[in-house]
């Protein structure tokens, strides 16, 4: 897959900026989300209920209300290159791979263990692309690399191997997570997301952890809506400054891919 270019300083639907900016409002803000119980390093997502992260995002919009296109019926033998794709993906996630465990839980802070959270999700990030070499698939072919190999060659790969092993080391911690692929012109890209909750509470909750630890403003997710209700899923692309950082600008359309081999198209 080639090489994507970072994303300039356009931001796609749906990318939350945040509009406070002076210390004094910052402070005020802060306040006034812990006192509305939005702000803790609490478990990201449901599992603050005791509920479980879902496998896969049920049918519904990667913003909102924009839809999610219906798969065509295939080509000549009823197979869809995204079907090719997902079977990739499924084949190469190893969640429960104790290189992948091992390696996950080595990345996460003293202080930040229990139920997942943002700020393992942050630590993971953090430990991954520090250390990340690109390194180009051989010609003429699509690799995928399992975790435990990526591992094992000192965190080296393109954006697919990378989206993979984010995928996989965030499952293997208890969280869930996503593979999106989007193109921009004649540049491919992946890179993955993970799930964070399915109320604004809990997106602000994750946001104001990242913009204090990172000491930013902006925070972009892709929020989906369905008849299973609000899901909002964190940017953590490589190419990104940090978790939620800025988005590949791709031309309109991408598709996401779970671990479970399912996958669903979305249009800008």
């Amino acid at each position: 897959m080639a090489a994507s270019p970072r994303p300039g300083s356009s931001h796609p639907p749906g990318f939350r900026k945040g509009s406070f900016r002076t210390p004094s409002v910052i402070l005020i803000l802060l306040l006034v989300l812990v006192a509305a119980g939005c702000i803790d390093d609490g478990p990201a997502g449901p599992a603050a209920a005791g509920t479980s992260v879902p496998a896969a995002d049920p049918p519904g919009n990667f913003y909102l209300a924009q839809n999610v296109v219906i798969p065509p019926a295939g080509d000549a033998t009823g197979t869809l290159p995204e079907d090719r794709t997902a079977t990739a993906i499924h084949d190469a996630l190893h969640p429960t791979d104790p290189s992948a465990r091992d390696f996950a839980v080595s990345l996460i802070r003293p202080g930040h263990g229990g139920t997942f959270r943002i700020s393992q999700a942050c630590d993971i990030w953090d430990g991954v692309a520090a250390r990340w070499t690109y390194v180009e698939d051989p010609r003429g072919s699509e690799y995928l690399s399992p975790p435990g190999r990526t591992i094992a060659v000192g965190l080296k790969g393109d954006c697919d191997d990378y989206a993979v092993l984010m995928a996989a080391l965030i499952e293997s911690v208890g969280g869930g997570a996503r593979i999106v692929y989007a193109k921009n012109g004649t540049f491919s890209h992946a890179y993955p997301e993970v799930f964070i909750g399915t109320t604004p509470c809990e997106f602000e909750r994750a946001a104001a952890y990242i913009r204090v630890r990172y000491g930013v403003d902006t925070i972009g997710c892709h929020v989906t809506e369905s008849e299973a209700g609000t899901l909002y899923w964190l940017n953590l692309d490589l190419t990104a400054q940090y978790p939620g950082g800025p988005f590949f600008v791709d031309d309109g359309e991408r598709v996401a891919f779970y671990k479970d081999g399912r996958w669903e198209r979305g249009v800008s």
